[in-house]
C-alpha cells in the first residue's frame, strides 16, 4: 500500500464497491498525496480539469468570480469527501470554478487517466465512480436548495446546525458570501442568535 494513502479512503471505496485486497491495495498506488497550505489552489478557473481529490484534513470552497469582480463561494468541501468539478470533467472543458485551501489541507487526488485504467482493470469500481458523482451533484443540489429557503437568519442557522466544522473554521467573510449576503447583515444575524 502507497505509504502516504490514508486508510479512510480506502474504508469507504470498500463500502461502495466489492474489492478484494489485491484490488484495494493495487488502487491505493493511484493515488497521490498533496498537501495545501492555507489559501492554496487546488483548481483555478481556466485550467484544465484532470483529477479528483479526497479531502483527508482540512476545508476547501469552491467559488466563481462575478462580473463585479467578487467571489462568490458554491460551497465547502469538509474532511472525508471526494470533490471535482463535474462539468469540467464530463464535459471535457476547462474549469469554470476555484477550489482554495481554507485551512492547511491534506488531499489524495487520483488523475481522471488513472480512474479510467481503474475501471477498465477494476469493474467493481464502476458502481463506486457513479456513487461519487451521484454524492457531489446531490450536495450540491441541497446546498443550492437551502440558499433559496427561508430568509438569511434561518439560512445561517441551518448552515451552523447541518456544518458545525465548517463554520467554525471559515471566515466570517466567506460564510457571508455563501449565504449571499454582506458581512455586517451576518454579524447582526449572529448577535439576534446569540
Amino acid at each position: 500500500m502507497a505509504p502516504e494513502f490514508d486508510s479512510s479512503v480506502l474504508t469507504f471505496i470498500k463500502k461502495m464497491a466489492s474489492l478484494n485486497q489485491a484490488d484495494a491495495e493495487f488502487i491505493s498506488t493511484c493515488f497521490e498525496s498533496v498537501c495545501l497550505r492555507e489559501n492554496d489552489y487546488f483548481l483555478k478557473a481556466g485550467m484544465p480539469v484532470l483529477r479528483i481529490g479526497y479531502l483527508i484534513k482540512g476545508i476547501l470552497r469552491v467559488f466563481t468570480i462575478d462580473t463585479k469582480g467578487n467571489e462568490v463561494i458554491s460551497h465547502f468541501i469538509s474532511e472525508e469527501h471526494f470533490f471535482a468539478d463535474l462539468e469540467g470533467i464530463f464535459l471535457h472543458k476547462p474549469s469554470g470554478t476555484y477550489v482554495q485551501a481554507v485551512t492547511r489541507c491534506h488531499i489524495l487526488t487520483i488523475t481522471l487517466s488513472k480512474l479510467e485504467m481503474l475501471k477498465q482493470t477494476t469493474p467493481g469500481l464502476e458502481l463506486f465512480i457513479t456513487q461519487i458523482r451521484e454524492q457531489t451533484l446531490c450536495e450540491r443540489i441541497l446546498n443550492s436548495h437551502f440558499l433559496r429557503n427561508g430568509d438569511s437568519t434561518e439560512q445561517y442557522h441551518y448552515f451552523i446546525t447541518h456544518f458545525p466544522q465548517v463554520a467554525q473554521q471559515v471566515p466570517l467573510k466567506d460564510i457571508a458570501s455563501f449565504l449571499r449576503i454582506t458581512q455586517q447583515s451576518l454579524s447582526r444575524i449572529r448577535r439576534k442568535i446569540r
